[in-house]
Formats: C-alpha cells, structure tokens, sequence
C-alpha cells in the first residue's frame, strides 16, 4: 500500500515496477489480484490489460495485491553463491561511485525528492545532506553552478516525467514543482523548452508514435529499460 498523497503518476509506476519486476524474475506472466486507487476512474481497460485484474477506482486506499503462491514463487536467476561471491566487489564500486557524486548532483537529487512536499529552501537541503547552508551553498558555487539553477533543473527534469503522464493537469503539474500559480510555472516552462506544455506533450506524443511505426518495420529491434519489458 502506498502514501494516498502520493501522486498518480508515482503510483502508476511502483505498482507497474513491481508487477515488472515478479514477472522478470520468476519468468512467469503473473497477475495481481487486484488494484485499488483512490482516483476518479480514467483508462480502467488501459490498467486493467496491464495489470490483469480488476482494477476499482475511488477506493478508500492505494493498493496492488498479489495471490500469497506468487509471492513465494523463487526468483529464476537467483544464485546465492555468485551473489555472496560479487556481492564485496559491488559493495566497493557503489562506494567509488558515491564518492564521485558532486555536491551539486546530490542537492539536486535531494531537490527532487523535496519538490511538492515539505519545502525546496537551501536549509531544508543542506539539513538532508548534513551540512550547513554557508558550505553547501560554497560548494555548489565552486562547481560553477548555484542553488536557484539547481531548483530550476529539478523542476524541468521533472516536469518532462509529469508532463508524460496524461492524467497530470497543468495545475497538479505545477503544485507538485511548487510553483504558487500555473502561470509562473507556464512561463518558466517556456523558457525551458520555448513551447508550451501542451505544445510539448503534442510533439513527445507524435515522436512517440513516429518511432513506433518505424521500429514495426524489420530489421530494427527496440531495446527497452527492464521495468517497461514484460518478457525477457
């Protein structure tokens, strides 16, 4: 069950990485239960072929339930002595790879993970990352960026996911960037990619379908991320 303040779009994507993630690693096509969202009904066949269950709107609560022999189902590719073998090799390269972080990319981060919920000040992320706002405003400043840029790239790469998701308003889209009205956020979106959101959303969508219609035509193969895969 997950947060019912949480937005659709982040819901839609934990329930569907979840069911992704059971079906890829037992290599079985299983099915929920069921789901149940507190949203008004929209694209219920859409989500029910998805999820291969009932899926009920306007419920009291956000949840996917799986049947209890599914979730027992052992993971296929599971090897516990190749994982306690690689596992001190994988622990060190996530090591490396944190001490390579820029301050400015974990402010950023922090900045994503803030955004519509309790405040995007300079002292709300420089208390997540452990540090005073004077050094971690010295720091970003250093790297040649600073903390308004910082906010500003998080709202754009955010707004890119938002605006992807056909359920998201213009003005959900904005109170979750924190923007107070959705003219500001109008404007500095225009300033960002020079169309508006509905102009943007029309372009991904006809790129979207153009790419499509080619990649049916062989030879090509489409390479997709695992959470969007159903079968390997």
């Amino acid at each position: 069950m997950l947060n019912e303040g949480a937005p659709a779009l982040f819901l839609d994507t934990a329930f569907a990485l979840m069911l992704e993630t059971g079906r890829r690693g037992t290599q079985q096509r299983l099915r929920a239960l069921r789901v149940e969202l507190m949203r008004p009904v929209s694209h219920q066949e859409v989500y029910e072929a998805h999820f291969g269950c009932c899926v009920r709107f306007k419920a009291r609560r956000n949840v996917i339930v799986f049947r209890t022999g599914d979730l027992e189902l052992p993971f296929a590719t599971y090897n516990a002595k190749l994982l306690a073998r690689l596992r001190p090799q994988l622990d060190r390269e996530i090591a490396r790879l944190k001490t390579r972080e820029t301050t400015s990319f974990r402010a950023k981060r922090v900045l994503k993970r803030l955004l519509g919920g309790k405040g995007t000040g300079v002292h709300e992320v420089a208390k997540e990352l452990g540090m005073s706002c004077r050094t971690l405003q010295r720091r970003i400043t250093g790297e040649g960026s600073s903390f308004r840029q910082l906010l500003s790239d998080a709202r754009r790469e955010l707004t890119r996911l938002y605006l992807l998701h056909p359920s998201l308003g213009l003005s959900e889209t904005a109170s979750l960037l924190d923007y107070e009205d959705p003219n500001s956020f109008l404007r500095a979106f225009r300033v960002w990619e020079g169309v508006t959101p509905t102009e943007w959303r029309a372009m991904r969508r006809a790129g979207l379908q153009e790419t499509s219609e080619t990649l049916r035509q062989p030879p090509y193969e489409l390479c997709v991320p695992l959470a969007l895969t159903s079968r390997s």
